[in-house]
């Protein structure tokens, strides 16, 4: 009889043990639900704030392809505008060729006009 009182015993401390064990899990257990309901609550915050950058990168990629846009057609005016410039530019340049390519031209002109 003995023995199965100390078998009770131990079947009762080991009850105690594991009562103590299962207390100390359900303690991690509720922790872990808190931390996981913060966490749910700080991914949902960084969804929206993804989200808000994202429309942001968005915005401003469309805005800078308009720019792009209008800096290539604020060139392509300055470019026509600078034509003439240009022209008088290579006209300077080239002035004593072009003269000499027009009296070239004058001479053979009056060379066969007094014929």
């Amino acid at each position: 009889m003995d023995i199965i009182l100390d078998l009770l015993k131990e079947v009762r401390e080991d009850q105690k043990e594991h009562g103590k064990e299962l207390s100390k899990q359900s303690a991690y257990l509720e922790n872990m639900d808190i931390d996981v309901k913060e966490l749910k609550a700080n991914v949902s915050r960084n969804t929206e704030d993804i989200a808000h950058h994202i429309r942001r990168t968005d915005m401003l990629e469309a805005l800078h392809k308009d720019n792009q846009i209008s800096i290539e057609q604020g060139a392509k005016r300055i470019s026509k505008l600078e034509e003439p410039g240009k022209a008088i530019a290579w006209f300077k340049k080239h002035l004593v060729v072009v003269t000499g390519v027009i009296a070239a031209i004058a001479s053979i002109l009056a060379f066969f006009i007094n014929k």
